[in-house]
């Protein structure tokens, strides 16, 4: 995911959900620019779309949620929940309304039958990351204030705290492939970042590795076997490096061995290539796509005056997306970026993405 990123991203705060507020609404396809159909009647076919979107209009502040057919360059509205919060599948997404300190109206959007949306319901909780199951039944999220990791069931909407250690690594969360596990990270009582996994009944908490260091800002991505996991770590020299692991602690592999920091890896959904963010030594982003060993290495944005960022692969690995800003402007565009052809689409205005997968 859209890990937003999201598809799956790293903890947005108030400044920078509002640098994306302005923007026209337009989409460019290589050198031309095409209107995009906008459609204001709620439609809950998810099976027709590619894409799930929020986007905030020229004139609105609040924001909306879309789905997007690539084809057609379409969109349809879905609901006026307008930050897509978690991956989107064949039968819901987490969708919330922008709060002014963290996103406490949170609501899953279900596509069964004619649609419906059910707020989750966080006592005494400051979310800042949520993700839900393939077919909707579980949902998770963590919590800034505290920094726990919250388990929940969407039929009864009953949450269970399956953490109370998350200091600081609140995006270090998320579903295996098949649904059945957990990976998260947890500071133990020494402060030492470790990697688990837990089953989502929130039980049987297994400790896969010790990590050198993990901040808040990065993600987890699930290999398509269900038992192995990439992430970032610190090599010995204090870079951040995307490295894997298999949920039982073995197959530890560094997949970059770079001297540049690198962050948010996501393996695409057939599992052949990963892509992650690589910060040169001024600290611009560019995305970086390897393949499951660490070779057939491809920068595909190598723009060292563009901020490129939150790389989500869509199901097949035909298409990965990505956000993208001038080092000059405060305007981002989400980028649809074609693997083999390199053709790109640019959209204005979107604050969150998710492929639905």
């Amino acid at each position: 995911m859209i890990k937003i990123s999201g598809s799956h991203f790293g903890k947005i705060t108030v400044i920078r959900l509002f640098i994306f507020l302005f923007g026209l609404l337009s989409i460019q396809f290589s050198s031309c620019n095409i209107k995009l159909m906008e459609y204001e009647q709620p439609h809950y076919s998810i099976e027709f779309y590619d894409l799930i979107i929020s986007k905030v209009p020229f004139n609105d502040s609040i924001g909306k949620t879309y789905g997007m057919d690539l084809d057609s360059m379409k969109l349809r509205y879905i609901t006026d929940k307008g930050i897509v919060m978690s991956k989107a599948y064949y039968s819901s997404f987490i969708a919330a309304k922008l709060s002014i300190f963290h996103f406490s109206e949170a609501y899953i959007v279900n596509y069964s039958g004619s649609g419906s949306i059910k707020q989750i319901i966080q006592t005494n909780y400051y979310p800042v990351y949520y993700s839900i199951t393939r077919y909707g039944g579980k949902f998770l999220f963590t919590t800034d204030e505290g920094n726990y990791l919250i388990l929940g069931n969407v039929n009864t909407m009953s949450t269970i705290q399956i953490s109370d250690q998350m200091r600081g690594t609140e995006h270090l969360a998320e579903f295996s492939t098949y649904n059945d596990k957990i990976a998260f990270v947890e500071k133990d009582l020494n402060y030492q970042s470790v990697l688990y996994i837990i089953d989502t009944a929130g039980n049987n908490k297994k400790k896969v590795i010790s990590l050198n260091g993990a901040s808040n800002e990065d993600m987890l991505s699930w290999y398509s076997d269900n038992m192995t996991i990439a992430y970032s770590d610190l090599n010995s020299s204090s870079i951040s490096n995307i490295c894997k692991v298999k949920c039982d602690g073995t197959g530890f592999v560094n997949l970059t061995n770079s001297s540049l920091n690198q962050r948010k890896p996501s393996y695409s959904g057939d599992g052949i290539n990963i892509a992650f963010e690589e910060y040169s030594s001024s600290g611009i982003p560019d995305i970086i796509v390897i393949d499951r060993d660490g070779n057939q290495r491809v920068n595909i944005t190598n723009s060292p005056d563009e901020y490129d960022r939150r790389p989500s692969w869509s199901q097949t690995g035909k298409y990965l997306l990505f956000f993208t800003s001038s080092i000059n402007s405060t305007v981002s565009k989400l980028c649809i970026y074609e693997f083999q052809t390199h053709n790109k689409v640019y959209i204005d205005s979107v604050t969150t993405a998710s492929w639905v997968l």
